[in-house]
C-alpha cells in the first residue's frame, strides 16, 4: 500500500450491509482506478469498527491503477 499515493477522495461508490444486518462496508472512490477506502461500519454498536484501502488492481491483477481525472 506504500506505493499508493492517495491525496484525495471522492463521493461514496457504494455502500454493502452483510446479510445479518450488522456491518455495512462504505466504498470511498479515490483519484486512482478501481481503488477504494473501505470503512466498515459496525451497526449496532454504531462505530466504525475498521477501514482498508482496497486496490483492486492489485487484488485482482489488472492495469488501471493509474491516476485518471475527476470531473
Amino acid at each position: 500500500m506504500d506505493d499508493l499515493v492517495i491525496t484525495s477522495l471522492n463521493d461514496v461508490h457504494h455502500v454493502y450491509r452483510d446479510a445479518h444486518g450488522r456491518y455495512d462496508q462504505v466504498l470511498i472512490g479515490t483519484e486512482r482506478r478501481n481503488v477504494f477506502l473501505v470503512i466498515v461500519v459496525d451497526l449496532q454498536a454504531q462505530t466504525v469498527f475498521g477501514h482498508v484501502l482496497l486496490d483492486l488492481n492489485k487484488e485482482y491483477g489488472v492495469s488501471g491503477g493509474h491516476p485518471r481525472t475527476v470531473t
